[in-house]
């Protein structure tokens, strides 16, 4: 009995030991605990503001990085709108004189006609359907009554002669346009007819363009050779009756009654 009661105190003991070991146990594992919680808290904390932290930089770096592209962007803009604006040249047109149409038949008057067909449009003087410069470098014959003929271009590239006369005398210039415009008087022995103008100062008949008067080749231009003058004479007389003859045919009855070498015109041969 006295070991048994031995054992049961020893029992006690133990159990008490053994609780304090215990109680001392988890004192120090609670405390393990928290001291590795709380480490770990902290750390994590730490982990955070770092991810934090490197995060913000990134995005500061990305923020910089874009404006960075975007004021390269700009100044490269800016250098092409300056680069473009630069090579933007004032419009300078080396001939401002207007082209016209000009289809080339005349010898002697090419030089002229060429002038006329670049010349200013400002020096002008417009027709419907004409251009005329009312200068003496385009004028190429005087006649009777204060007529005057000037080269002239119409619109659709036509050399032509424009008799010009001042309106209160010019009735003699609507007689011609009268007769020219006979289709009796359609023959290639008379000059052609083309069209007729006015403004309020002048009456403008416009005829087809020919190269000298009968007078002006008789003296500047006949074959040297004896023969062949002789040649072209016959010729010029037989043209000049054949012009008389559709004139004072039945059918037109037309006299002309100033026939003289000044008024008979030669065309291009």
């Amino acid at each position: 009995m006295i070991l048994n009661t031995a054992d049961i105190e020893m029992d006690e003991v133990m159990k008490k030991k053994l609780h304090k070991l215990d109680e001392s146990l988890r004192l120090a594992a609670g405390s393990s605990a928290v001291d590795s919680l709380c480490e770990e808290t902290a750390a994590l904390s730490t982990s955070r503001k770092k991810k934090k932290k490197r995060k913000k930089k990134k995005i500061q770096q990305e923020v910089g990085s874009q404006e960075s592209e975007q004021q390269d962007k700009e100044d490269t803009a800016g250098t092409s709108v300056e680069e473009s604006i630069s090579s933007v040249q004032p419009l300078t047109l080396e001939n401002p004189n207007i082209s016209r149409r000009w289809h080339q038949t005349s010898h002697r008057w090419r030089p002229k006609l060429e002038k006329l067909a670049n010349i200013d449009a400002s020096r002008t003087h417009r027709l419907a359907g004409l251009t005329l410069v009312i200068d003496s470098e385009f004028l190429i014959a005087n006649g009777s009554d204060g007529t005057q003929v000037f080269l002239g271009l119409r619109d659709d590239g036509t050399e032509v002669a424009v008799k010009r006369m001042i309106r209160f005398n010019y009735q003699v210039l609507k007689n011609e346009e009268e007769f020219l415009r006979l289709p009796e008087l359609d023959s290639p022995s008379i000059v052609r007819y083309v069209d007729f103008a006015e403004d309020d100062n002048f009456g403008y008949l416009v005829l087809q363009l020919c190269e000298y008067t009968l007078e002006e080749y008789i003296q500047d231009h006949l074959p040297d050779d004896s023969a062949e003058r002789t040649l072209v004479l016959k010729k010029l007389v037989k043209e000049v009756l054949c012009s008389l003859e559709v004139l004072h045919n039945q059918q037109s009855r037309v006299v002309h009654r100033d026939i003289k070498p000044q008024n008979v015109l030669i065309g291009r041969s």
